[in-house]
């Protein structure tokens, strides 16, 4: 499966792959959250598509754990653990948009489209 990104500003379409980049974020009270960012390789449009900590990365875990057992009762807890998931990273997106705010960066969200494809 190939997974391709479209940028918003220029109409590249590229590999997502290509386009990742991580970065470190600290937040007042001295939290760490490694931030996601899709970034177009032609014109270095960048958006931030999600948000980890320790706890994300241990609910991710978790997650795989049960989704790996192949099981209809462990995909209930997956799907349990999958809403935890995307709570406490919408939460950590909420933070990192604060933190922005008061940055003098700030700039207007743009939103890559993302698709995927099949390989033959």
């Amino acid at each position: 499966m190939k997974i391709t990104a479209k940028c918003p500003e220029c109409g590249c379409i590229f590999s997502l792959s290509e386009g990742i980049k991580e970065w470190q974020a600290l937040f007042e009270n001295g939290d760490k959250c490694t931030a996601t960012d899709v970034v177009c390789p032609v014109c270095g449009t960048s958006e931030t598509v999600q948000a980890d900590n320790a706890e994300t990365l241990k609910l991710f875990r978790r997650q795989l754990e049960y989704l790996s057992r192949g099981t209809k009762k462990s995909a209930k807890k997956a799907r349990r653990i999958d809403i935890l998931l995307d709570n406490s990273r919408s939460k950590l997106m909420e933070r990192l948009k604060i933190l922005s705010l008061n940055s003098a960066d700030v700039k207007e969200p743009i939103h890559f489209v993302i698709s995927t494809e099949s390989e033959d």
